[in-house]
């Protein structure tokens, strides 16, 4: 149930990082979500005091939202520095 919550969260901040930077869209915000979910999940494997698979702990939902945001962040950096004419989003 921890994975599921997990991936979610950062889903949906990977969807919200895609509205604030006006990526309208549908890949961009898939990738959004996509990687949002992946830095969530990552994040939360790493500062695992409780098995995903058996619940999720306070400290794990905190890094996993650090995790997703840094995740986003990282991937819109590239985007920006590879394709300069897109603006600000991936």
């Amino acid at each position: 149930m921890g994975l599921a919550i997990v991936i979610i969260v950062g889903a949906v901040l990977g969807w919200l990082a895609a509205i604030v930077v006006d990526r309208d869209d549908r890949v961009g915000t898939a990738i959004c979500a996509f990687f949002g979910a992946k830095g969530a999940v990552i994040a939360a494997l790493l500062a695992g005091d409780v098995p995903l698979a058996r619940g999720l702990s306070e400290q794990q939902l905190l890094w996993s939202v650090l995790g997703a945001l840094l995740a986003i962040v990282a991937v819109n950096a590239i985007v920006v520095h590879r394709f300069p004419g897109n603006r600000g989003s991936v």
